[in-house]
């Protein structure tokens, strides 16, 4: 058993709240005595793993946007056992108006030792009609922006299969209209 703000201080990229919290936008606010300071996720975790709290401070609050932001949010993960930490996971943020994508956000969990947000192909995505995009396309590139368009050792093509296979059924999903 754990705690959401216990699981984002240890910062084990493979832990299902970093991608969360990097996929949704949310706020961190730290405690210290000097006073409160709110950090993006990209401040809070450091590039090379852990984060960037400082002696004497806590994590006091998440602070998580509203709820009408995303029309959808979806997270998809592969493990090995049910209670495995993740080996791979991707978390897809939608907002649609009219049927168009307004705003989409793109996670990737561990497989770097911070989430990484695949912001290219979001920006690519942004704007399209939302029943046009191709989630198997756009999977193939969340995949090679975060890994690499190909090669590399045995592990980085099997973690670049598994955000693949993650990215399409998470932008599937989340793409989707709710009927199917």
């Amino acid at each position: 058993m754990g705690t959401i703000g216990g699981a984002l201080c240890a910062a084990d990229p493979r832990y299902d709240m970093l991608p969360l919290i990097s996929g949704t936008g949310a706020r961190l606010e730290v405690l210290a005595p000097s006073g409160v300071r709110t950090l993006a996720p990209e401040e809070f975790f450091v590039a090379d793993g852990g984060t960037s709290l400082q002696p004497h401070e806590i994590l006091a609050a998440i602070r998580f946007p509203a709820a009408s932001v995303f029309t959808r949010v979806v997270f998809e993960k592969f493990r090995q056992r049910t209670f495995d930490a993740a080996l791979a996971s991707v978390l897809c943020a939608v907002r649609t108006d009219a049927g168009r994508l307004a705003d989409i956000r793109i996670a990737v969990g561990a497989v770097h030792p911070v989430p990484v947000l695949a912001s290219e192909v979001a920006a690519e995505l942004n704007g399209s009609v939302a029943a046009e995009v191709d989630p198997a396309a756009a999977a193939a590139r969340v995949a090679a922006s975060v890994l690499g368009d190909d090669g590399g050792t045995p592990l980085v093509q099997y973690q670049r299969e598994l955000v693949r296979a993650l990215a399409g059924r998470a932008l599937s999903a989340a793409l989707s209209d709710g009927r199917s």
